[in-house]
């Protein structure tokens, strides 16, 4: 309520305020439609001990490693090694990424093409989709695309 009654001040001021606070306003509403796909994946370990963060747009694909122990996560700047299961970037952003596979989690936004038992990625990357997951997957893909072309 209080922002609410300092935005009918501003109002009030003069055009080139208002004209302002129309431009911040849309800024703003532009953020938060598109908030659950950029969304920020905490942390990860990496085997060294570091630490990153990243925000899920850069992170193409995720793949388990060492029987699913680790994992390798394939951004737009190269591979990096992590201590974390699949599960726990599916734990810390749920929206942000599709599992065609036990063995991956996929960022929707880099999927390419999606054929029977395969899919492809914008850099070419092939993954497999096991024949009884294949349909489920194909829904996710759709549903998932839909409500981001609402936003």
């Amino acid at each position: 309520l209080n922002c609410l009654s300092c935005c009918l001040a501003i109002m009030r001021s003069s055009s080139s305020t208002m004209f302002l606070l129309y431009h911040v306003l849309s800024i703003w509403y532009f953020l938060i439609l598109t908030c659950t796909i950029y969304i920020l994946v905490p942390l990860f370990r990496g085997r060294q001990g570091e630490t990153y963060s990243y925000l899920s747009t850069n992170i193409r694909w995720i793949e388990n490693c060492d029987e699913g122990r680790h994992s390798l996560v394939h951004t737009q700047n190269g591979s990096l090694p992590s201590m974390e299961r699949l599960a726990e970037y599916t734990r810390q952003a749920p929206d942000a990424f599709l599992r065609p596979h036990h063995s991956y989690l996929v960022n929707p936004l880099y999927i390419r093409s999606i054929r029977r038992f395969t899919l492809t990625l914008a850099d070419g990357t092939a993954l497999p989709i096991p024949e009884k997951k294949y349909t489920a997957f194909r829904n996710e893909l759709k549903a998932w695309s839909e409500q981001w072309n609402r936003h």
